[in-house]
């Protein structure tokens, strides 16, 4: 039965997936709504494990703070962004000399920052 159930929403998140790269393709992004329909693992672990010690009322109330906690931190990111990015544009816009500075050196903090994670990642699993 769970076996089942695991199929059919790998199966359903193929399909939303595929319905959201066509949105994006055919430059209609309102039709990404549909991503509302890829469920959350930790929410299908939480639900499961509620059906089998037969409290689904909880589980189904845990779920709903997960997805409350993470619309709230993603919308929170989200605004943060778009705030640091009109911040910065306005610091450097008519200034060239720090804008090119400023690339360059945010590019090889990054590209270093990588490396390390990469190099972290694979000592970690020796």
């Amino acid at each position: 039965m769970v076996l089942d159930f695991s199929i059919s929403i790998l199966i359903l998140k193929k399909m939303a997936i595929t319905i959201i790269d066509r949105a994006f393709i055919m430059k209609k992004p309102y039709l990404a709504l549909i991503a509302f329909l890829i469920p959350c693992t930790g929410a299908v672990i939480v639900l499961l494990f509620s059906i089998s010690m037969g409290i689904l009322g909880i589980g189904i109330i845990s779920t709903l703070c997960m997805a409350l906690g993470m619309a709230t931190t993603i919308s929170l990111v989200g605004v943060s962004t778009i705030l640091a990015k009109k911040g910065v544009t306005k610091f450097i816009i008519n200034r060239p000399k720090v804008n090119m500075i400023l690339q360059t050196t945010l590019s090889i903090i990054g590209a270093l920052l990588l490396t390390l994670l990469g190099i972290l990642l694979f000592t970690s699993t020796l």
